[in-house]
């Protein structure tokens, strides 16, 4: 089977447009796609955005700790590409702030003061980081 029709037919199953497909098939095109690209399909609806997907992907079974080839979780994935709705269901369904994910967070904030110093626009706002770093202090207080 070629890696671009998995692809697609993992896109097709989980976004809904067959919504006969069962959570079985669903479960086999999981381990397919992850087997493919050496990540679950929640982390990377996690680092894409994907507030829905995410939603039902653990709603069918997905472990929101679970970490990928690259050694992350769904949380420091969605946290590093700026999903802090995503990052608060996640919170909600049990998933864990460690220290690493804080610290790319905080790097993430070096990175853009160094650019914004260096004349670059700030396409990202570090304020907004600041708060999203603050944010995920507090929450991970409360774990």
């Amino acid at each position: 089977m070629e890696i671009g029709y998995q692809n697609h037919q993992w896109e097709v199953i989980h976004y809904g447009s067959f919504p006969s497909v069962g959570p079985s098939v669903k479960a086999k095109t999981e381990s397919s796609f992850k087997t493919i690209k050496d990540e679950s399909a929640l982390s990377i609806a996690c680092s894409q955005g994907k507030f829905e997907l995410v939603k039902q992907l653990i709603e069918n079974g997905s472990d929101v700790n679970q970490k990928d080839f690259t050694n992350l979780t769904p949380i420091m994935r969605a946290a590093a590409s700026g999903h802090k709705s995503i990052v608060e269901f996640l919170i909600s369904k049990g998933a864990k702030i460690s220290y690493p994910l804080l610290c790319s967070i905080k790097t993430k904030i070096e990175i853009l003061e160094e650019n914004a110093k260096a004349g670059h626009e700030d396409p990202y706002s570090v304020a907004s980081w600041k708060n999203f770093l603050d944010f995920l202090i507090i929450e991970g207080k409360k774990q």
